[in-house]
């Protein structure tokens, strides 16, 4: 008789503390997986910086051949050639490039599972004052860390 007779007050302190726990038990579900170790996420920083170092040289050819065969096939070379080269002629020279994080995980959109980082960079541009660089990473089946995308906003 008590669970089906506990009023608004004590539906109300079970919802909280229901809440409460899932919340709890979120937190604790959603750290970085188990292979994602410093030594892991300092790899994946130093392969988006090289990326990204490839297009502040102005290398966009060298930077679309360091995708991944996958980002190849989607992203037409010519096209993606262009892109970059524009954006950056617009954006100017670099000013500062801050690492924001690196997230590893699993999964990624629209892609097989695997292993993923999601790398961001605060930088400054001398005709863009603050943009957000986000490179996406796969790690090969050699071990290196590719591209699979990069964005700026």
């Amino acid at each position: 008789m008590f669970l089906f007779n506990m009023g608004l007050l004590g539906k109300t302190r079970l919802k909280t503390r229901l809440g409460i726990f899932l919340a709890l038990l979120l937190i604790l579900l959603l750290p970085c997986p188990s292979w994602a170790t410093g030594d892991e996420q300092q790899q994946v920083a130093v392969a988006a910086r090289h990326f990204v170092t490839l297009l502040d040289a102005g290398d966009a050819e060298l930077a679309w051949r360091q995708l991944t065969p996958l980002a190849q096939i989607l992203k037409h070379q010519e096209q993606w050639l262009l892109l970059h080269k524009t954006l950056r002629k617009a954006y100017g020279p670099l000013d500062k490039r801050d690492l924001r994080g690196v997230t590893l995980q699993h999964r990624y959109a629209m892609l097989p599972d695997g292993r993923y980082a999601n790398v961001q960079f605060d930088t400054v541009f001398s005709n863009k004052r603050t943009a957000v660089e986000t490179i996406i990473l796969t790690l090969s089946e050699d071990g290196r860390w590719l591209v699979h995308d990069y964005v700026i906003n």
